[in-house]
C-alpha cells in the first residue's frame, strides 16, 4: 500500500505538468489578426489579446487615417512586446496585424459641388463631370467629424480643361492632410439614342428615342444632339440602341424613289396643276430632287411633298406643263 502512495506521489507532477503549461500558454498575450480603431491612436489592446487592463490603454502610435489602414510587422510587434513587457514572440514571418482606422467617405456630390465652385469662379460652369487621375478621389473624415471638403484650385488650364487641386477634409480642420489630384473638367450633354436595334427605311419617331447625357467634345461633332436631327429620318444602315446617332448614318426616308413615276403639282392661289413625270433622285420629304417631264424631257427641281409626289418650284412651271398631259383644278 505504501509502494502505491508512494508511487502516485512521484508520477502525479508529471501528469499534471503538461496541464499546467497548456494553462500558462492560454494565459500568454496573443496577437489578434487584425484590428479596427476610431480614434487616433493605436493602442497596445489593439494588438495584444490576454494583457492586464492597465497595458491595453497604452498608446502605441498615431492611427492611420480614416478609411486607410496600417500594417504592423514581426519585427516592430517583437520590439513592442518586449518594451511593454509582454511574454510574446513572433514564430513566423506571418506574425503581424493590419490596424484599419473607420471612417466615413465625404460623398462624391460633396467633392464635385466644391470642384464647381471654385471652376466656376474661373468662369467654366453648365454641367460638368469630373475626371479625376488619383485614386484618393475618395476621401473619408472620422466618424464624429463632418463629411466635408474645401478645395483650392492650384492650376487650370482652359483648353484642355485641366486642373490641379487640393483637397482637404474636413474643410473646417486646420490640421487635416492636404491632398494633391490632377483632372479634368468635363462639359457634358443630353443627346439622343435609340431605344431599340433601327433598321433601314424604318421612319425614327419620338418613342425609339432617349436621352443619355454624354461628354461634349470633337468625338460629338459628327453625332445627332438634337431631335429634329433624327425624328423623320431613317438608319441607312442597322443601327443599335443607346448608341450616338451619327447624322453620316441617317437620312431622309425615301418617298421618291429614282426613275420612279411621279405626280408633279404646281399650285398657285387660283390653281392646282397635276403633270406626271419621272423622278431623277431620291428623295425623302421636304428634300429638294430633279424630275424630269417625258414628254418634253426637260428637266425641273421639285420638293418631295409625299409618296410619289413632288410640289414643282414655280420658276420651273412652264417646264414642267410643256407638252404634258395635265389635270387643273379650279379654286
Amino acid at each position: 500500500m505504501y509502494r502505491t502512495v508512494r508511487l502516485l506521489a512521484l508520477c502525479l507532477p508529471l501528469a499534471l505538468a503538461p496541464v499546467s503549461a497548456s494553462f500558462a500558454d492560454l494565459a500568454k498575450p496573443t496577437l489578434k489578426l487584425k484590428a479596427q480603431v476610431t480614434g487616433d491612436a493605436v493602442r497596445l489592446g489593439d494588438l495584444f489579446d490576454n494583457i492586464e487592463a492597465e497595458k491595453a490603454g497604452i498608446r502605441i502610435s498615431e492611427a492611420p487615417a480614416p478609411g486607410n489602414i496600417t500594417t504592423f510587422q514581426p519585427s516592430q510587434l517583437a520590439a513592442i512586446a518586449r518594451s511593454n513587457g509582454l511574454d510574446w514572440k513572433p514564430q513566423t514571418y506571418m506574425d503581424k496585424i493590419v490596424i484599419e482606422r473607420q471612417g466615413q467617405l465625404v460623398p462624391k456630390s460633396t467633392v464635385d459641388a466644391a470642384l464647381r465652385k471654385v471652376l466656376a469662379a474661373k468662369g467654366v460652369t453648365g454641367d460638368l463631370e469630373f475626371e479625376i487621375a488619383s485614386r484618393a478621389y475618395q476621401l473619408y473624415v472620422s466618424e464624429t467629424q463632418a463629411p466635408t471638403v474645401s478645395v483650392d484650385l492650384a492650376h487650370f488650364d482652359p483648353d484642355s480643361r485641366s486642373f490641379i487641386a487640393e483637397f482637404k477634409a474636413p474643410a473646417d480642420e486646420p490640421r487635416a492632410d492636404r491632398i494633391r489630384v490632377a483632372g479634368r473638367a468635363h462639359s457634358m450633354i443630353d443627346v439622343p439614342v435609340f431605344t431599340r436595334r433601327m433598321m433601314p427605311n424604318e421612319i425614327i419617331r419620338n418613342t425609339d428615342l432617349t436621352w443619355v447625357r454624354m461628354r461634349s467634345g470633337p468625338q460629338l461633332a459628327n453625332n445627332a444632339t438634337m431631335l429634329e436631327d433624327v425624328l423623320g429620318r431613317t438608319p441607312k444602315r442597322p443601327l443599335s440602341a443607346g448608341q450616338p446617332i451619327r447624322q453620316a448614318d441617317i437620312g431622309a426616308f425615301t418617298l421618291v424613289q429614282r426613275n420612279e413615276s411621279v405626280t408633279m403639282i404646281v399650285r398657285t392661289k387660283s390653281m392646282t396643276l397635276t403633270v406626271q413625270g419621272k423622278a431623277l433622285d431620291d428623295g425623302g420629304e421636304g428634300q429638294t430632287i430633279r424630275v424630269q417631264n417625258p414628254k418634253s424631257n426637260r428637266t425641273v427641281e421639285g420638293r418631295v411633298s409625299g409618296p410619289g409626289e413632288v410640289t414643282v418650284i414655280m420658276g420651273a412651271l412652264s417646264a414642267a406643263i410643256s407638252s404634258s398631259p395635265r389635270t387643273v383644278v379650279q379654286r
